[in-house]
């Protein structure tokens, strides 16, 4: 998925995850994994033939912040994660 925040691109992955089992149901949660701003969007191509994006790392904690908010919110996910 992709964010404009900024007048920047931020790219992030959505996922979810379920554990079961036998004796105590199942849960369920989201999460989201944010790699960094978009420099170049599939600009490359790799080995295999597959589109590769130039990405820049997002580090300032405040900005960390503002964007998991957004991403949780509009994601309805409650873990959101910085590479």
């Amino acid at each position: 998925m992709r964010l404009k925040y900024d007048d920047r691109e931020v790219l992030y992955v959505v996922g979810q995850a379920t554990v079961e089992s036998s004796c105590c149901a199942c849960g369920c949660w989201g999460y989201a994994l944010v790699p960094g701003y978009i420099l170049n969007w599939q600009n490359e191509k790799n080995e295999a033939g597959l589109p590769v994006s130039e990405i820049e790392p997002i580090s300032g904690e405040e900005t960390r912040k503002s964007i998991g908010r957004i991403i949780a919110e509009a994601e309805a996910i409650s873990q959101v994660e910085f590479w």
